[in-house]
């Protein structure tokens, strides 16, 4: 377990992975009070995963490896807050069972060109927070709890408006 942690100001570029929280039955714990804002991606395989199922891999299956163990993890009070992603990349946030749901707050997430099929959880809850999310969580078993005043993705293609958060000047050259 992992609780009260803060990660400000990432730049990430060609990385396999962005937010990466990661555990199974025979390492986890609970997980809390997760803050990660103002992150800029570039050509990351996976802008984030929020997984259950770590199989000792560099990235994470998208399904239940049916681990057996009593550490269960418990993901609660993550914050991603102000996050772009240049690049499409896969998304999943899953909880364990509906007894250990994930929950994740979304706050100015946008992944660029995201496709429906690259979105993938279960058992989590998403909260919208005041500006918009691109992601869109149809076809998944992921609860939304839109923000008052924050629209909710209906249509795949919609996107949403553009965060005050921009990555502009982030991505410097390699010397």
């Amino acid at each position: 377990g992992q609780s009260f942690l803060l990660v400000d100001g990432l730049t990430e570029d060609r990385t396999t992975s962005g937010i990466r929280i990661k555990s199974n039955v025979m390492l986890g714990g609970a997980a809390h009070d997760l803050v990660y804002e103002n992150i800029c991606m570039r050509g990351v395989k996976s802008p984030i995963a929020i997984s259950p199922y770590y199989a000792n891999q560099t990235t994470e299956g998208f399904e239940d490896p049916h681990y057996t163990g009593e550490r269960i993890p418990d993901y609660k009070a993550i914050t991603i807050r102000n996050v772009i992603a240049t690049t499409p990349g896969d998304v999943l946030i899953a909880g364990l069972d509906d007894g250990h749901r994930t929950e994740v707050t979304l706050d100015g997430v946008r992944i660029d060109g995201i496709t429906p099929a690259q979105v993938h959880g279960r058992f989590a809850t998403v909260t919208l927070g005041q500006h918009s999310t691109n992601i869109s969580f149809i076809g998944t078993e992921i609860k939304v709890i839109p923000n008052k005043g924050t629209p909710v993705l209906t249509q795949p293609s919609v996107v949403a408006a553009e965060p005050a958060f921009q990555c502009n000047e982030k991505f410097v050259p390699m010397q």
